[in-house]
Order: C-alpha cells, then structure tokens, then sequence
C-alpha cells in the first residue's frame, strides 16, 4: 500500500530524529545511504547531525513534528513494508545481545509499545519490560525495552545483523497449536479483511485466523460457475490457497488460467480488475456465482459491467452476486452505499431492515426500485427485476471472535476505524483525499441548500457536456443565478449526431441563456448547429490557457480547464457565501469530489479527465457540465450583434442574487 513516508526513513527519524525537523542524529553511513535509497538527499554538518532533504514536510503534513508516533495505516501496511519500519527504529534505537537477543529501549511507552506491535505482527513473540533510564549515571525516568529473539532481519545494518541467530526453537520463537477441542455449533458471520492470504489477526497478540469462508462454500456446494474477484489479480491467492486447505489439495487447480476444476463437476475462476478495461475479459463468460471481494475496492462500473454476466443457462440453478466489504474509507468506495441504499443510506426515505428483500431493475439508463419481483411490460418489453438485500455482521455476532480479546482491540482503535470495524458505521471514517479540489462537505452543503422554488428565476447560463461514445452521458447542466437546477442526462446513443445534439440543448434553453459548450472533439459539431440556429454559444476548450488567478490573486492555473474546477471550488467554499445550491443527485457528488490537484510553483493543475476515469471508472460528465454552467458571461443583445468580450467570465460576483436578470 501506499504509504505517505517510506517505512525506513520514518523508523529511523523516530529512532534518532528531531521532533521539530527532519535531522537526524546517527554516526552510521550505512543507516544514511538506506534512507537515500529511499529518495531523499542526506546533507551531513558533521560525522553526527545530518539533514534529510524533504523530510520535515511529510513530518508536518502527517502530523509527527512535536508528535512522535507510528501512524495507523502503517500497521496495516505490507509485511515488508511493516518489517522495513522495524528495521529503521532498531538500527538506531535497537540493540542485538551478545546472546542473540534483539532489544528495543525507549523512554517513549507508546514508541515502544508501537514496536511491540509491529514486531508481533511479523509473528515474532516478544514482551515488554519497564524499568528506569540512566544517562551519565544519573536516572533521568522511566523506559521500556521490548525483547525478543528471532532470525528475521529485524536490523538492516551489517554489524547489528550478524548477531542474529541462524535458527530459533520453535517453541521460543513462534506460537502453536496445543490443542483442538470440539464445540457447540452455533450461527455465525464472516468478516472479510484486505488480506492477500485473507487472514486477519485477532486480539493485542496478533493471533492469526482464516476468513471468507461464505464465498468459498458457495463455489463448492451451491453453483455451477463461479468468478472471484479482487481490486488485484495477486490478492486472490489467499482465496486460492484456503480452498485447497478446504478441498484438502490443489487438484484440478489451473494456475496460469487461474481456473479450478472443482470435485462436483463445477469450475470457479480467480481474477482482478487491476485496470480500467480489464472487465471487458469476463464478457460474455457467464457466472452463476460472481463474487466482489472487498467490493468498496472496485471502481463502480467495472463491478456492474461484470455483475451484467451473472446469468446460466442451466434450468434450476440459481444466480447470485455476493459482495463482501467494511465500510469504504474514502469517496471512491461510497457507491456501495449508494447501491444499497435501503439499507445504509440513513435519509433513504424507505429503509430496509438487514436481511430484508429489495427488488431492482434498469429503466432509460436509471436503476430503479420496484415492489415486487414479478415480471411486468413495459413499452412491449418484458422486465424482470432482480432481488437485493444486504446483511450487516458485527464482532458480537461471532461469540468465538468475542472471547480472543479482538473485540477489545477494535474498542482501543482510533476513530473512525473503531466505529467501521467495530459497530459497521457506513458513516463513518470515508475521508477525503487531502488534494482533493473540493472537500465532500462543501457539495453537500449545497446541495442540502437545495429546494425547487415555486417561480424558478430567469435562465442565466447553461453547460453542456457532449458523449464521448460508450457509456458516457451528454449532460446539461441549468444555472438560474446560483441556484442550479436538475442535470438533463442523455445517453451517448440518444445524441448520434450534431443537429440531434443541437435540438436538445435548444429544448433545454430558457431566457436566451448564454450556452457554454464543451467542443474537444464532438462538441464542435452541435456549435456549429447552434450557431446557425442562432443561439448564443461559446465553445470552450479546456486546453486552452487559463484566462484569470484564484480569488487570491496569487495561483496561476496549467490550462482553463483547472481554472474552471477551482472557480467551481471557490463558488462552493462557504467563507465566500455565495448560496450556491446544487441538486441533490448522488452522480453530481460523485463527479465534483473526484478531482484531485498538484501544484508547480503558484501554478494549479487539477487532474484530467482520463487520470479521473482511471480513478472512479467513468466520465464525469455531470460535474464537467456543471463547472461550464457556472461561467457567468454576458447576455448579447441580438439587436447590435456578436461583440468581443471584455468581461471576467468568471467573475461570480455578478450571480450572487438568483434573481438578476
């Protein structure tokens, strides 16, 4: 995983650093020249004091300065990456014995206790031992030293290496089984974790237990054709190597396709969506049992693209999709809530109960809620609805997890993981991406602003964003002053050409709004139409350079279109009070909050469309349509003709009141 300091370089600063830079103070050049390899220029003062270049923004940006500790998500991080933070807190807090013992001291008990940590979940046992600290002879408090003795590299320096033991007893090194008891069968639920191995660790001791179960059974008894999926292809193998712990061999398991030959005549196959465009490989391969593991992780289209081939052509075989996942932590992973509306959705205005049964289909491109699962016409088609439902599991739901002390664990976790993972809390820890152009909240704020007024106000301008082909949509976008009113979307189907185009923005128009149009590529056709047809179009080219500063100004923008996503940006910042209000629609959200932006000197750049679509699996046509329709240009007077501009097109302070005609 990706982590905001690399592991070595943050060890060894907490180790021999400066709380209030990035210095660090270490005589050894090997301990330097590892923390180059990861990326950062080393100025040294002296043999002692050395600067890494770099280091004290990331310090500051993630809170450490002042702050010393190990951050939560480098617990969860890799193993060689958990193993390389260990390796730079020992090489400079760390001692190896003369007997082979490996000694960590601090007069830090969280450091330490962080160490200890980190150590047993590398499967090293190790204890902790408190005492006092001398300097000079003098005791100067309390320490505490974490021992432990193991044959893994826990040092990366040479000298310190070399006392490690070759082999440890088994028994003093690791823990086993002593024995296998039967129980009373009881209900239970899985929990599902993101494991390669699909192990998680259970309790301070870090015991490690197995998981994802549920989808396994059902490949084995319950279908014929089954497909498991992961975010990546490698976090599969754990599922592949827990169904040959269950089926007792890998026979019949196909590695280069990925595929096992199950023992009731069933085939079950392994894959990731790495990649935008690898859901296209499973079309047409139908599944009666498609699995999403950890389904916060998929971008949302790829999982409905492949949920569209969950189908048999065996009588009496029942279809499923199952879905396991923890609530999202970020804005990509919200579209499960979305999709489960009913039921995690708490202003969903008919909710469900866990385990109750929805029925859905698909009508003009938008999913829809039905009441019942029987087939019904519509415009001489017959339409089936599928059922849905969704079943929350607690730690309390499984009485075995309870009685290890990892329920203790998830209670001692910072929030909002201990509301995820502790009470399922949906709501809780989805956090933005922190250059992310515009903060989740800001949008809903506007849009929680957001009623339909009894007399709409006068049409100021309207945005449009034209199809790309596929599955993107031409959306308009209607701004009456600052209040915005619902997007007109229409399938790229529905817009085959530029008159077809051109007929439907001028059904949209009201008020001779001014239409700003977005001509890269097949927006130049329906100009060209709207032109003839006399309307008042601009055609804007995103590439194009920037035409103003931020409200600053102080911050240059790359190109226009960065330009128009940060006026969007500032339009929605409440310090500016402009009452923007929004519609309350959920692909308006989405497409606002997934740009993020970097900054060269004073110039912002906010990322492309193409590096957006890598990033939540489609256009984002609504928000693209909304940031046109929010350029404020001046009506023309037809009576005098087209004049060149020289006005701020920008400049919002001009829409401040809905009613301005």
């Amino acid at each position: 995983m990706a982590l905001p300091i690399p592991p070595y370089t943050l060890g060894a600063w907490l180790g021999d650093g400066s709380s209030r830079n990035g210095q660090i103070t270490n005589p050894d050049q090997e301990v330097l020249r590892r923390i180059e390899r990861d990326g950062f220029l080393v100025r040294s003062y002296d043999s002692l004091q050395h600067n890494v270049i770099g280091l004290s923004p990331l310090l500051r940006r993630n809170g450490l300065l002042m702050n010393k500790h190990v951050p939560p998500e480098y617990f969860r991080a890799g193993t060689e990456q958990r193993l390389a933070l260990l390796q730079g807190l020992m090489d400079t807090d760390g001692h190896a014995a003369t007997d082979g013992q490996s000694q960590f001291d601090s007069t830090n008990e969280a450091l330490a206790d962080a160490v200890l940590q980190l150590v047993m979940s590398l499967g090293i046992k190790a204890t902790k031992v408190h005492g006092r600290a001398k300097l000079n002879g003098r005791d100067i408090g309390d320490k505490w030293r974490i021992q432990f003795t193991t044959a893994k590299q826990v040092f990366f320096l040479n000298r310190k290496r070399a006392r490690l033991p070759e082999k440890t007893r088994r028994t003093g090194a690791f823990r086993y089984l002593v024995s296998c008891e039967q129980v009373e069968s009881v209900p239970t639920r899985c929990i599902a974790v993101d494991s390669q191995s699909r192990q998680y660790l259970a309790g301070t001791a870090f015991i490690p237990t197995h998981n994802t179960e549920l989808a396994i059974g059902m490949a084995l008894t319950a279908h014929d054709r089954s497909l498991i999926l992961r975010r990546e292809k490698a976090q599969t193998e754990g599922i592949v190597q827990r169904m040959g712990e269950v089926l007792g061999s890998t026979h019949g398991y196909n590695s280069q396709r990925s595929a096992w030959k199950l023992p009731n005549g069933g085939l079950c196959e392994f894959g990731g969506l790495d990649n935008m465009g690898d859901e296209s490989r499973w079309q047409g391969r139908p599944h009666d049992l498609i699995v999403l593991d950890e389904a916060t992780e998929i971008r949302k289209q790829q999982a409905l693209f492949v949920m569209g081939w969950n189908r048999t052509a065996k009588d009496n075989q029942r279809c499923r999709v199952l879905m396991t996942f923890n609530p999202p932590t970020n804005v990509e992973g919200r579209w499960v809530i979305e999709y489960f509306a009913p039921w995690l959705d708490v202003k969903h205005p008919n909710p469900a109960k866990p385990g109750e049964l929805r029925w859905f289909t698909t009508i003009d491109g938008d999913e829809r809620e039905v009441e019942s699962g029987e087939p019904f016409e519509l415009n001489g088609e017959t339409i089936r609805p599928r059922s849905r439902t969704f079943i929350p599991s607690r730690i309390g739901d499984n009485p075995f997890l309870v009685g290890t002390g990892y329920e203790a664990m998830l209670q001692a976790m910072p929030e909002p993981l201990r509301s995820q993972m502790l009470y399922g809390d949906f709501s809780a820890g989805v956090e933005d991406d922190p250059w992310q152009v515009i903060p989740t909240k800001w949008v809903e704020a506007a849009q929680k602003r957001w009623t339909k007024p009894n007399k709409i106000p006068p049409m100021d301008s309207m945005g449009v964003d034209i199809a790309r082909g596929g599955k993107d949509q031409t959306v308009i976008a209607r701004r009456h002053g600052m209040w915005f009113d619902e997007p007109i979307a229409y399938p790229g189907s529905a817009t085959p050409d530029g008159a077809t185009t051109a007929g439907l923005i001028i059904a949209a128009l009201r008020n001779r709004a001014v239409i700003h149009l977005d001509v890269i590529g097949v927006g130049s056709s329906p100009y060209d139409f709207l032109n003839e047809a006399g309307q008042q179009v601009i055609g804007v080219n995103v590439a194009e350079a920037a035409r103003s500063t931020d409200k600053s100004g102080r911050l240059r923008f790359y190109n226009l279109r960065s330009e128009l996503w940060w006026k969007m940006r500032e339009a929605l910042d409440p310090v500016n009070n402009t009452g923007i209000c929004l519609p309350p629609d959920s692909r308006l959200l989405a497409d606002l909050t997934a740009p993020t932006w970097s900054m060269s000197g004073a110039t912002v750049k906010v990322a492309s469309r193409d590096e957006i679509i890598e990033r939540i699996g489609r256009s984002p046509d609504y928000g693209s349509a909304y940031i046109l329709a929010l350029m404020d240009s001046i009506k023309l007077d037809r009576s005098i003709g087209r004049v060149k501009r020289d006005y701020d097109p920008y400049d919002l302070s001009k829409s401040y009141d809905p009613y301005r005609t």
